[in-house]
């Protein structure tokens, strides 16, 4: 037997209407799938936000962790970069009295001991000894900047008759000039002292010939001035402005013949003062190395 359409649809109207409650089953039945499938849709899309939001995070953790490992490189390598900064300080720093020592000792061994005043060397090699451990304990302590009332004159003048010997052995005269009889100021004196001693040692080294260090001393109502000149063959233009630096090298017949730490320290030193270190130079014409420092009135 065949039904047409119109025939099945009147059949299953009469069925409904005898018996309601299997046409209310099959209503609560779709709606329920309906609902199922809602839910379904919405499941799909919060697991997709959610996906999305969980990759968004992940992409983020990464990009943090990608930061604080760029981070941890760049620390350990200004760690490394200080602690070499540091031993170049130390080295220097030991160098400075070891070097007077040194000179001293060679005299005193020499075969002209005989001309000079033992004594004299030993007080000398004492005051460069005690220099070493007061450095020593600087260093020990990660002392900063302790400033004292020093006479600049005085300590310059103390400074260069320790370093006549150095100077002789290269044909160099020491002048201390002044037109004060006491210059004050508050410094460091055991980081002031190896200032100068940077500056005028490396006049000594790199002046080329015999000659003169000339150090000025002057003051006004607010400042110090000290100008370390000397008449050795100079630098160009080009070299005097990266002296301050601390990975410069002079050039010499295209061999290095120094890293120039020692003026680097000298600029540290003098900025943690307050004070200003500038250079000028022509080739041929010297070398001047010129200190500002805040003066402490005298009383």
């Amino acid at each position: 037997m065949k039904f047409d359409k119109k025939e099945v649809t009147v059949l299953l109207y009469a069925y409904f209407l005898e018996h309601p409650y299997v046409l209310l089953c099959i209503v609560i039945a779709m709606a329920m799938a309906l609902v199922f499938i809602i839910r379904l849709i919405r499941s799909k899309r919060t697991t997709d936000r959610v996906l999305s939001e969980t990759k968004r995070k992940l992409e983020e953790t990464e990009a943090v962790l990608t930061e604080l490992r760029i981070s941890s490189e760049f620390e350990k390598s200004m760690l490394i970069s200080e602690m070499s900064q540091m031993k170049k300080k130390i080295a220097h720093g030991f160098r400075t009295p070891i070097a007077v020592i040194i000179g001293y000792a060679d005299l005193i061994a020499s075969e002209s001991h005989e001309t000079i005043k033992v004594t004299d060397c030993a007080d000398k090699i004492h005051a460069r000894a005690s220099y070493m451990s007061e450095f020593l304990n600087e260093i020990l302590s990660l002392k900063s900047v302790s400033k004292d009332r020093i006479d600049i004159l005085e300590a310059l003048r103390q400074l260069t008759d320790e370093m006549k010997l150095l100077a002789a052995k290269k044909d160099v005269h020491l002048h201390v000039i002044s037109s004060e009889r006491h210059v004050f100021c508050d410094v460091d004196l055991t980081m002031m002292t190896d200032v100068f001693f940077n500056i005028i040692e490396n006049s000594l080294k790199y002046m080329g010939r015999p000659g003169n260090v000339f150090i000025t001393v002057g003051k006004t109502d607010t400042a110090v001035s000290i100008s370390f000149r000397d008449d050795g063959f100079g630098l160009s233009g080009d070299e005097t402005e990266n002296i301050f630096k601390d990975t410069w090298q002079r050039q010499r017949s295209g061999e290095k013949s120094g890293y120039g730490f020692g003026l680097f320290s000298v600029k540290c030193a003098v900025e943690a003062h307050g004070g200003s270190v500038s250079a000028s130079s022509s080739v041929g014409g010297g070398m001047s190395v010129n200190i500002t420092l805040n003066i402490v009135t005298e009383q």
